[in-house]
């Protein structure tokens, strides 16, 4: 795992992503207040300025960070996180 975050950052359950395929998962952000206040990401470490939260699944927790925004026909579409080595993917999509 990449260095653990130093700051409290959300925790979701996986099963706010789902379904989960082939390491995909997606939401829409205004489930997790994505167009109010609080965003669903913190900044993850003190000395950077990366921002994220932990998905927790039955038997495993992965840290996902903002890694860029998901585009569809050239128009903004929404948010995407990866897990560190990029295995895994999540898009909030905004609506």
């Amino acid at each position: 795992m990449a260095k653990p975050p130093d700051l409290d950052i959300p925790t979701y359950d996986a099963d706010r992503f789902g379904p989960w395929k082939d390491g995909k998962g997606s939401a829409f952000a205004s489930d997790f207040g994505a167009l109010r206040d609080p965003p669903p990401h913190k900044q993850v470490w003190s000395d950077a300025c990366d921002v994220g939260f932990w998905v927790q699944g039955k038997h495993w927790r992965k840290l996902f960070t903002l890694a860029g925004e998901e585009r569809h026909n050239g128009e903004f579409a929404g948010w995407r996180y990866t897990s560190p080595r990029g295995r895994f993917t999540i898009v909030l999509f905004n609506t």
